[in-house]
């Protein structure tokens, strides 16, 4: 009877830790951010420096065009 009692009184607390560690597992995140694919598309076409860049080279060629 007592080594029954001294199992549940070590045990339990064994239980209870390994209860609070998967709630806090399953959290929901709240740094996410929740955009629309229009708003990714311009925030790609915004921020993308390769696509500025391209788009600035076609502005100059054009621009060398009409002083040529």
């Amino acid at each position: 009877m007592c080594k029954k009692l001294l199992r549940v009184l070590l045990l339990l607390p064994v239980g209870y830790l390994a209860d609070s560690s998967t709630a806090n597992a399953q959290a929901p995140l709240k740094d996410t951010l929740k955009i629309t694919i229009k708003q990714a598309e311009d925030l790609f076409l915004k921020n993308n420096l390769q696509l500025l860049s391209q788009r600035y080279n076609v502005a100059i060629a054009d621009a060398q065009v009409l002083t040529a």
